[in-house]
């Protein structure tokens, strides 16, 4: 038997029965885009339990939403709606000390490197981890969505309402000054980012957190009425 978020079918079609209250739809197209929406919530805030509030509010408020949604672009209005959630948080933290949980770094070590090699890879990652993290909010989306996550500028300038040549001028002064602080270890940022993300949540746990936003949702649309 299949899960929700094995649909064949295209955002368009899942978001128009979504629309339609079909329930089904809304969760296989919440769990299609949850991973990348949660991985980026980690990136962008500095506490691992602010970043899981602000995937689940995320959630939460898509759900409950998609009756009223005028726009068919889902994977850049759900990126809207995280970034929003995460300024709040951000805002709300102003002037509380950070307690950063490290990105993954596995992408840094390989198969053919020993353990002294993965262990300078591991702490190359944690330096890596900080550069990104002192980054300005629009400049570490950047970063995160195109050399973390290695999606094509293109679709980071969709996810983020962007302009193509806005993409590409924020990722080079992202890579300059994080570059400037890492020194030459990193020649090729973009080939050492890759895949050196925060880890995913288990499925299960993010599945729940899609079922629970959809019936949040439904409970609250049935109080409206």
């Amino acid at each position: 038997m299949s899960s929700p978020s094995d649909s064949p079918l295209p955002d368009t079609d899942l978001l128009r029965l979504a629309r339609q209250g079909d329930s089904a739809a809304a969760e296989a197209l919440l769990i299609r885009h949850a991973p990348l929406i949660t991985r980026f919530a980690r990136a962008m805030c500095t506490r691992r339990e602010d970043a899981e509030d602000v995937a689940q509010e995320s959630l939460i408020t898509a759900a409950r939403a998609f009756g009223d949604l005028r726009t068919d672009h889902v994977e850049s209005w759900l990126f809207a709606v995280t970034r929003s959630f995460c300024g709040k948080t951000r805002r709300r933290r102003k002037g509380q000390p950070a307690e950063t949980e490290p990105l993954e770094a596995e992408a840094l070590a390989t198969p053919e490197r020993g353990p002294e090699q993965a262990l300078a890879a591991r702490e190359l990652g944690l330096v890596l981890d900080r550069a990104v993290r002192s980054l300005e909010p629009d400049k570490r989306a950047v970063l995160v969505l195109r050399d973390m996550e290695g999606l094509p500028a293109s679709k980071v300038a969709a996810m983020l309402g962007l302009e193509v040549g806005a993409v590409k001028s924020r990722l080079h002064r992202a890579r300059v000054a994080v570059r400037n602080q890492v020194g030459p270890e990193v020649d090729q940022l973009e080939s050492g980012l890759v895949g050196c993300r925060p880890r995913d949540l288990p499925p299960a746990d993010l599945v729940e957190q899609v079922r629970t936003a959809v019936r949040a949702a439904g409970g609250e649309g049935r109080r409206r009425g």
